[in-house]
């Protein structure tokens, strides 16, 4: 099912040279100036739209923020906004303030041909800390060094250097974990029940409105969505799955217990000018039935998220192989 998939793991290492204040929630400070600094640094003919652009099928920017179908695709055309191929995962921690010496590091998510366009990431968040990263403390953000950047295989928990921020080498090797690895990881999950944690505010969307426990069927109706989205535009594939199938199945499968909590955030967009209400939930579930066809699905959200507003960090879980 996941055949041709590609993804990549890279763990960002960012030392504090001063003062570097955050809220308790990291993934909006660190997606906050991506996309401006992001155009700025690809943008070859210095446009303040994409529209119309002849490089925007090959700019990192382009391919990155502004991926959707053509004018003459009716594929996928029912979908509201195309999935970003990346993912940004904040450490999970209370600072609110990084000393200098300390490391803020959080793991950058790249899927299918977005893992070319790492060394723009780099330039990115390297400029991001030498301009001041963080909230404004005084009316300055703080600054940090981007120190290194590692591939990382989640499955089996090894990292490799990929860039040296002392000399500014970014070598081109590291781990692709593909769909065939994630399915290979799956088979070895139990079949008949299976506990997930959702560990960051998760938002799963149902009938036009946010829920509030993750039912299974929901879950899987959009990691398929998901799916179907990242391997399209990102990977170029039509998936043969029997998507209505699937999610009747699903219906089949219960929750046998669960222990989730409501979390608020609201978060200001200075792009949009109004807050933005991103609660969702986290907390443990186990379900119980076949779940078997499901597996490989389930490892993929497990490395790329699921639901509303990943690219922030949001709809991260992970398998407890510990039953």
């Amino acid at each position: 099912m996941l055949e041709g998939l590609r993804l990549a793991h890279y763990q960002f290492h960012l030392e504090a040279v001063t003062p570097v204040y955050v809220p308790e929630y990291k993934g909006s400070v660190l997606r906050g100036a991506l996309g401006t600094v992001l155009r700025r640094v690809s943008c070859a003919l210095r446009q303040t739209t994409c529209t119309g652009c002849m490089l925007r099928s090959s700019c990192p920017y382009g391919v990155i923020f502004e991926s959707g179908p053509g004018p003459e695709s009716q594929h996928l055309r029912n979908f509201d906004q195309v999935a970003r191929p990346f993912v940004l995962r904040p450490p999970q921690d209370n600072r609110k303030v990084i000393m200098p010496g300390e490391d803020l590091q959080f793991t950058l998510v790249l899927i299918g041909r977005a893992i070319e366009y790492l060394p723009y990431f780099i330039v990115v968040f390297r400029e991001l800390g030498d301009e001041g990263i963080g909230l404004r403390q005084d009316r300055l953000r703080g600054k940090a060094h981007l120190r290194v950047v590692s591939s990382v295989h989640p499955l089996e928990d090894t990292t490799h250097q990929v860039f040296d921020g002392t000399s500014g080498l970014v070598k081109s090797d590291g781990y692709i974990l593909t769909g065939e690895n994630l399915e290979r990881w799956a088979v070895t999950l139990p079949s008949s029940k299976l506990n997930l944690e959702f560990t960051t505010i998760t938002r799963l969307q149902h009938d036009s409105r946010i829920v509030s426990t993750p039912q299974f069927h929901i879950l899987i109706r959009t990691l398929l969505r998901r799916f179907s989205n990242l391997a399209y535009f990102h990977h170029g594939m039509d998936l043969d799955v029997d998507f209505k199938g699937m999610i009747e199945r699903a219906h089949l499968v219960s929750t046998s217990s669960q222990s989730i909590q409501w979390l608020k955030w609201e978060r200001y967009s200075s792009r949009q000018k109004a807050s933005m209400d991103l609660g969702g939930f986290i907390g443990k579930v186990s379900y119980t039935g076949s779940l078997g066809e499901y597996l490989g699905l389930l490892a993929l959200g497990s490395a790329v998220n699921v639901g509303k507003n990943c690219t922030f960090g949001l709809g991260q879980y992970q398998i407890l192989t510990q039953q």
